[in-house]
């Protein structure tokens, strides 16, 4: 029986995710029952294997209780893994190319996810920039200021259309809103 409700409780995690689960079937899938004599190590399933399971699992076969089993140490592995690299700020640069075809320019970016003292020094250089009036421009204005102030504070690859401030003209505007808004959309991925 205890089988049964666990497999019913993994499928639902690979149907409907961790978050779907209440409170009695998290402990079940954490702790599982005492007459389990079974434990199912996700690292001794290869990427390969595990694809081969969803495949035969799209296609209608049921998977048995150990590929099901796989399927979510995969899963929680790989939720762990990512928290994980934030946290211990191994995954704290943003990187991204683009292509900005319609002004014929093409650049690699990185970014460092700046901590609390580059943030402060961020928002004085932005208010700086805009010569102490950062709380009543439009938004759109201390946004593009905001990402230069991050570009220049945080920037660990920074293209040279970006390195000089002499040098930004209004083309770079939508540039640098595009960087901002895309560094806000990678950094809220790691907030709760």
């Amino acid at each position: 029986m205890a089988n049964k409700e666990l497999a019913r409780i993994q499928a639902k995690v690979i149907d409907e995710g961790l978050d779907s689960l209440t409170k009695e079937e998290v402990k079940e899938l954490k702790y599982g029952s005492n007459d389990q004599e079974v434990m199912v190590n996700s690292d001794d399933f290869s990427d390969v294997q595990i694809a081969n399971i969803k495949k035969s699992k799209k296609e209608g076969k049921q998977p048995s209780d150990i590929e099901k089993a796989a399927l979510v140490g995969k899963k929680v592995d790989k939720q762990n893994e990512q928290l994980n690299v934030f946290i211990h700020g191994q995954n704290d640069v943003f990187t991204k190319h683009y292509d900005f075809k319609e002004d014929g320019v093409s650049f690699y970016i990185a970014i460092r996810e700046p901590n609390i003292r580059e943030q402060g020094l961020i928002l004085g250089k932005t208010n700086v920039y805009l010569d102490g009036m950062s709380r009543y421009v439009d938004p759109t204005w201390f946004d593009i200021f905001y990402t230069l102030s991050l570009i220049r504070q945080c920037g660990v690859d920074v293209p040279v259309e970006l390195q000089n401030d002499e040098t930004i003209y209004t083309p770079a505007f939508k540039w640098l809103t595009q960087i901002g808004a895309d560094f806000s959309e990678w950094e809220a991925r790691f907030r709760s």
